[in-house]
C-alpha cells in the first residue's frame, strides 16, 4: 500500500505535465475550434481535471514520503516541466504573433482579389522613389469596356477578368517594373531607373499585344479582352501628382482614339 501511495504521489506530483497540456490546448487549439461547442467542453474538462488532481494531491497529502532523494527528483522534474512549458508557450506566442503580423502586412499592402500591390503600397513605392531621388516612369492601364463584362456576365466573371489580366501582367512584366491595382479595373506600372522610357513603353505594349491575341475562357465564357495604356515620362523635379496626371491624360487619349493601344 505504501508503495502504491508513493507511486500515486509521484504521478500526482508531476501533474504539471497535465497543466502544460492545458496551457497548449486552450490558447492555441481552442481558438481554431471556437465555433464547436464540443471543443469548448473538452477544453474546460481539461482545466477541471487539472484542478481536481491538484485538490486530491493536497487534500490527501499524496506526495513522495520517506525518501528525500525521490522528492528532489520530483521537484526537479516539476521545475524542468514548468520552465519548458513557459519557454514553449512564449515561443509559440511569438511565432503566432509574427504570423499575424505578416498577415496584417499582406492585407495592408496587397490587393485581396488579384494578389498584387494595392493603392496604398503603390503610393509608398512612389514616396520612396521621390525620397531617394530615383528616376522612374509611370503607366496607367485600363481594361476596355470592363463594365460590359460585369453587366453581361455578372461580377464573378468580372473578377475572373481582373485576375486573368493580373496573371498576364505578373508573368510578362520585366523585373525592374512594378505593377499594382490602382483601383477598379485600373492598374499602375512603376519603372525604376534601370529602364529607359522607350523600353518601358515597349515592354507594356508587348503585354497589351499578348492580351489582345489571347482568347480567355472564364467560367465557361469565351471572351476577348483588350487594354488601353497611358504613360508618363519622368522629368527632373517633377511631382508625382503631375506624372500620374500625364499618364492619366494619355490613357484618356488612348480611349478616345479607339482603345486597345498605348499612348505616351
Amino acid at each position: 500500500m505504501c508503495s502504491f501511495t508513493n507511486w500515486l504521489g509521484l504521478w500526482l506530483s508531476t501533474v504539471y505535465i497535465y497543466g502544460m497540456l492545458c496551457a497548449f490546448f486552450l490558447p492555441f487549439y481552442m481558438p481554431k475550434k471556437q465555433k464547436g461547442t464540443k471543443y469548448k467542453i473538452i477544453g474546460f474538462s481539461f482545466l477541471a481535471t487539472y484542478f481536481i488532481l491538484q485538490f486530491i494531491k493536497d487534500k490527501y497529502n499524496f506526495g513522495i514520503t520517506g525518501n528525500a532523494f525521490k522528492r528532489e527528483i520530483v521537484y526537479a522534474i516539476n521545475s524542468f516541466i514548468s520552465a519548458l512549458a513557459v519557454m514553449t508557450f512564449s515561443g509559440l506566442s511569438t511565432l503566432f504573433a509574427n504570423e499575424s503580423r505578416k498577415k496584417l502586412i499582406t492585407r495592408a499592402n496587397y490587393d485581396q482579389l488579384t494578389g498584387i500591390y494595392n493603392r496604398y503600397a503603390l503610393n509608398k513605392i512612389l514616396e520612396d522613389n521621390l525620397k531617394n531621388k530615383a528616376p522612374f516612369h509611370l503607366a496607367l492601364a485600363d481594361i476596355d469596356f470592363f463594365k460590359k463584362f460585369n453587366d453581361t456576365y455578372g461580377h464573378d466573371v468580372g473578377d475572373e477578368v481582373l485576375k486573368s489580366i493580373t496573371d498576364i501582367f505578373v508573368k510578362n512584366v520585366k523585373p525592374n517594373i512594378k505593377v499594382g491595382r490602382w483601383g477598379g479595373e485600373e492598374f499602375l506600372f512603376i519603372s525604376n531607373a534601370k529602364i529607359s522610357y522607350e523600353d518601358f513603353k515597349e515592354s507594356l505594349n508587348n503585354i497589351r499585344k499578348i492580351i489582345e491575341k489571347k482568347e480567355f475562357n472564364l467560367l465557361g465564357n469565351k471572351l476577348k479582352i483588350n487594354i488601353s495604356i497611358g504613360t508618363g515620362e519622368y522629368k527632373e523635379n517633377i511631382k508625382v501628382e503631375k506624372l500620374i496626371k500625364k499618364a492619366d491624360d494619355n490613357l484618356y487619349k488612348a480611349k478616345e482614339n479607339g482603345r486597345n493601344q498605348l499612348v505616351g
